[in-house]
């Protein structure tokens, strides 16, 4: 069974993803001890995409181990990443993240529609 979705479909799919993620994100780091430490997505060598090899539980200390890609909200630019977490904190209002950025509503959605051509370019 094939089902077509529609381009908002596929946004707002990608919208729930990113809150999960970020949810994820914000509970499992404390950003006050890592505001300047950022989870590498690029190998310091030779630019291909890491993976995440172990995971470990900081409760019982148990480790999970394998090769698993970083999700594609991983793979964005710093700077995407941001940004689509201020546009969720705005409530997907494009209008109040041009407003908190202090710039033009063209601006913020051609910002918008660059990351997602960007997230659909991720493998």
């Amino acid at each position: 069974m094939i089902i077509a979705l529609s381009a908002a479909q596929i946004i707002e799919h990608d919208l729930h993803f990113i809150k999960i993620i970020f949810n994820f994100v914000k509970q499992t780091f404390n950003f006050t001890t890592m505001t300047n430490h950022k989870m590498p997505t690029l190998c310091p060598s030779c630019d291909e995409t890491l993976k995440v090899e172990t995971l470990r539980c900081e409760g019982c200390d148990t480790l999970v181990k394998g090769c698993y890609a970083l999700p594609r909200f991983m793979r964005l630019t710093s700077e995407e990443q941001e940004f689509l977490l201020e546009f969720i904190e705005c409530s997907g209002s494009l209008k109040e993240l041009a407003a908190r950025r202090s710039l033009s509503y063209p601006t913020v959605r051609n910002m918008l529609d660059n990351t997602i051509d960007h997230l659909k370019n991720i493998e």
